[in-house]
């Protein structure tokens, strides 16, 4: 028995499949919870579901944000969140918004290659610093030592 994804409570009886870029979700409500999403889509009727095929999905167009006042609506056509809380509010339409703009929800390209910056002249002066501390080279490690601290200002 699969239980309503939405209300948590009674028995989904209506099963939902929906294809954005590739990506299939599926959708489980009870009637009570479909009737609802079905006011938003008009899926239940023939027509309304023949039309549904080809419309784009109105759903949401009451719902804001207690915080900003953000409506899902606007969200939905620009794209952008007035505040933190809409995450939670419009939780449902960020995933299909980022599935829309990115293919996935989950990141699967390349990561950025790291940038090898140059090291400054004072850094390059200290690591072979510790290189000539490191071989004993003491003649060389108070030259450095002296060079390091007159760029240093110290001398």
């Amino acid at each position: 028995m699969i239980i309503c994804e939405k209300c948590g409570k009674r028995q989904a009886t209506v099963h939902i499949k929906t294809n954005v870029n590739g990506v299939v979700v599926e959708k489980h409500l009870c009637s009570e919870c479909a009737k609802d999403y079905s006011d938003d889509y008009n899926i239940l009727s023939p027509a309304g579901f023949i039309s549904s095929m080809f419309a784009k999905p109105t759903r949401g167009v009451g719902k804001r944000c207690k915080t900003c006042g953000t409506s899902e609506n606007e969200f939905l056509k620009t794209g952008y969140l007035g505040c933190s809380d809409c995450y939670d509010t419009f939780s449902d339409s960020v995933d299909v918004v980022v599935r829309k703009v990115q293919g996935n929800t989950a990141h699967i390209g390349r990561t950025p290659t790291p940038v090898n910056v140059p090291k400054s002249e004072l850094e390059t002066l200290k690591d072979e610093l510790a290189k000539a501390v490191k071989k004993e080279d003491y003649k060389l490690a108070a030259k450095l030592r002296d060079k390091i601290k007159s760029m240093e200002g110290g001398i």
